[in-house]
């Protein structure tokens, strides 16, 4: 389902990055490999009024602090602040994913993947309700029904260490799934 992570990063390492031109968002990739294959850090959002991506799956990242905000600094800051850990000091940087279109929200989210080589778990703040690393050879890719269109998406389901299901669909499943796509 999930590339091993020596294959993602020679795959990163091999091609030249297409810059995330216009970027106002930045997503960190955090993974790790402790035997039973890649896990991937991802959170549920907390429930909130007015946020589009309310109660959803999700990958730690966020909107740029300034238009001079560097995305990879972005991704970093808002790991720090959604997790509670540097995944840079905890890991190194595997390189940058596919820019990703958000499509009518029109934003653009750089993304880029760390492999985490320390035995760091996740303090999720106060805009997550969980985070937990999602063994995804678990989860199965299916299509869904969402509350938030009016038709199946693709996804990414398995069980989440808060007990409930763990859809993940939209941007972080496209994000997951480009990463996936690779080839060294």
């Amino acid at each position: 389902m999930f590339p091993d992570i020596t294959v993602l990063a020679a795959a990163l390492a091999a091609r030249t990055p297409r810059e995330a031109v216009g970027a106002r968002a930045a997503v960190m990739v955090c993974l790790r490999d402790r035997g039973g294959g890649p896990e991937v850090l991802v959170g549920r959002r907390q429930v909130r009024d007015g946020d589009p991506w309310s109660g959803q799956m999700a990958l730690p990242g966020g909107r740029l602090d300034h238009p001079a905000e560097e995305p990879l600094a972005a991704a970093v800051r808002e790991t720090r602040e959604e997790v509670g850990f540097d995944p840079l000091g905890h890991g190194r940087l595997l390189g940058s994913l596919e820019p990703v279109d958000g499509g009518a929200r029109r934003l653009v989210v750089a993304a880029f993947a760390a492999e985490i080589t320390t035995a760091v778990e996740p303090e999720p703040s106060d805009e997550l309700e969980a985070a937990w690393w999602a063994p995804f050879a678990a989860y199965e890719e299916r299509l869904v029904r969402v509350p938030e269109v009016p038709y199946e998406v693709p996804a990414f389901v398995g069980a989440g260490s808060d007990g409930r299901e763990a859809v993940v669909w939209g941007m972080t499943y496209r994000i997951l799934v480009s990463a996936r796509r690779l080839e060294p």
